[in-house]
């Protein structure tokens, strides 16, 4: 049911911005290489991209070692950032 109610919020056109929002700051918050794993995978399914994402997920590589250092997370952030440039 979780998974159904994120899915919902990510694509309403009332709350996908503010969903995208609140995935972002969990990405650059994690705590462990499982949560980081975890959020880069949220991420990649986000719909709505403000232009200020990319350079909070650029700081999040190099300052947060749960992420700079989790298994092909950077990676995929590289090419997230791409995507949306």
């Amino acid at each position: 049911m979780a998974k159904e109610l994120f899915e919902a919020y990510c694509l309403h056109k009332q709350t996908k911005s503010r969903m995208s929002e609140v995935i972002v700051r969990l990405f650059e918050g994690s705590n462990s290489f499982v949560q980081a794993k975890a959020r880069i995978g949220y991420l990649e399914q986000l719909e709505t991209w403000d232009e200020s994402y990319n350079a909070r997920l650029r700081s999040a590589v190099k300052s947060n070692s749960q992420i700079r250092d989790s298994i092909r997370v950077p990676e995929r952030v590289t090419a997230l950032m791409r995507k949306h440039e």
